[in-house]
């Protein structure tokens, strides 16, 4: 299933869509809820539940189906970049404008931890497949690796020439991929911190990127995806 957003003020659209045939399953049009720009949006793993991060410096939790509002999560006080779910739901995660990132319980909305480390914005956060890591790209051009139940700063990737906009892990968690606005894709080794590749060929920024698992015989390949900004 994919997602659609809208970045207006004060208005959350969602268009959701049959990943195989690209029909539309539902369209629904959350208003009232932020003040200012919708920046970024997050499913639950479920499916039931929204994450939405606004520039009004909130992180809210929404019902996907209703479009109810079910909780606005206190103690951020810069804009928001980026939200993500941990694995199990349990968690949720947002990356600002204060360079720091929170994480927060779902179900009581207490703000658990911060991370402090970047130097500029944080762009673009993920958790690791099985919740223990967590992956932030920022403005100032590294990508971090941190321990997600004790907030400790792990490792420091240094490589791109510009913003990073854009992380993810592999699903075996084993490696990270960066996106930046120097047009480029890196591929970083999680253990080690190696850069294993640097991809070049777009022309414009690069503003999202995600693996694809592909099966090939008894093994599984991953195939890099990566999206430009226009």
């Amino acid at each position: 299933m994919t997602m659609l957003r809208r970045l207006l003020p004060g208005l959350l659209s969602l268009l959701m869509l049959a990943g195989c045939t690209g029909k539309v399953l539902q369209v629904s049009a959350i208003e009232g809820g932020h003040d200012d720009v919708v920046s970024s949006v997050a499913f639950s793993p479920d499916g039931k539940s929204l994450l939405s991060g606004s520039w009004d410096q909130t992180l809210k939790l929404w019902d996907a189906k209703s479009g109810k509002a079910l909780r606005t999560f206190d103690g951020n006080t810069s804009k928001v970049n980026a939200v993500a779910f941990s694995a199990d739901g349990k968690l949720a995660l947002l990356g600002g404008f204060d360079n720091t990132m929170m994480l927060l319980d779902v179900a009581t909305g207490k703000t658990l931890r911060t991370f402090r480390g970047h130097t500029r914005n944080v762009n673009s956060i993920a958790f690791s497949p099985d919740g223990k890591f967590i992956l932030s790209g920022s403005w100032d051009r590294t990508v971090k690796l941190w321990d997600a139940m004790s907030g400790k700063e792990l490792r420091t990737f240094k490589g791109h020439q510009d913003n990073v906009t854009s992380v993810a892990f592999s699903p075996d968690g084993k490696l990270a991929l960066s996106g930046s606005w120097d047009k480029t894709l890196k591929l970083w080794d999680v253990a080690t911190g190696a850069e294993l590749l640097t991809c070049r060929g777009h022309i414009l920024n690069v503003s999202s990127v995600a693996f694809v698992s592909v099966k090939a015989t008894s093994s599984t390949a991953y195939k890099l995806k990566a999206q430009t900004s226009h």
